[in-house]
């Protein structure tokens, strides 16, 4: 059994964790608490659609990092592999 495949996998998971993990936090801390003391509709419809909008791009910000290490895991252990035989 090869353990450093599964030490790469369980890196990546860590690394996406933990990165999911900060990126709640920002949005908690720094998004949800944006607000504007109105009482036009207009004001609150164009004030959560920014924090769904940048809560959004966050998470598609994320999942293109998740992506990238995946893809970037999966090519080099292809070449690795292709290399040695």
């Amino acid at each position: 059994m090869n353990y450093k495949h599964i030490f790469n996998i369980l890196c990546i998971i860590t690394i996406v964790w933990i990165t999911m993990l900060l990126g709640l936090i920002f949005i908690w801390k720094f998004i949800v608490p944006v607000s504007h003391p109105s009482e036009s509709y207009f004001v609150q419809f164009v004030i959560g659609a920014f924090k769904v909008g940048a809560s959004g791009i966050l998470a598609l910000i994320w999942l293109y990092l998740w992506n990238k290490l995946v893809k970037t895991y999966f090519w080099r252990t292809l070449k690795g592999r292709y290399v040695n035989e």
